[in-house]
């Protein structure tokens, strides 16, 4: 429900919605392709042991996650 990388924020509201539609549980991630995106979204959730601790405890998280830009874009090598 919460990807860090997104252009328009709105795709992040339109997951929101579509989640709540089907009764699905959200998730986040950082969409990390550099290393200043580590750690842009991730999920507070209880602790959990098992695969149906982990499935339960995704209705009980907290999206934490900024808005982050796209990693640099480099020009390519001049040919040498």
């Amino acid at each position: 429900m919460f990807n860090a990388k997104v252009h328009d924020p709105r795709h992040n509201a339109a997951a929101v919605r579509l989640a709540e539609r089907y009764g699905l549980p959200g998730t986040a991630g950082s969409d990390a392709h550099d290393v200043t995106g580590l750690g842009a979204a991730y999920l507070e959730m209880p602790a959990f042991g098992s695969a149906g601790e982990f499935r339960a405890g995704l209705s009980a998280a907290d999206v934490v996650g900024e808005l982050r830009p796209h990693a640099p874009r480099y020009p390519p090598a001049a040919p040498g």
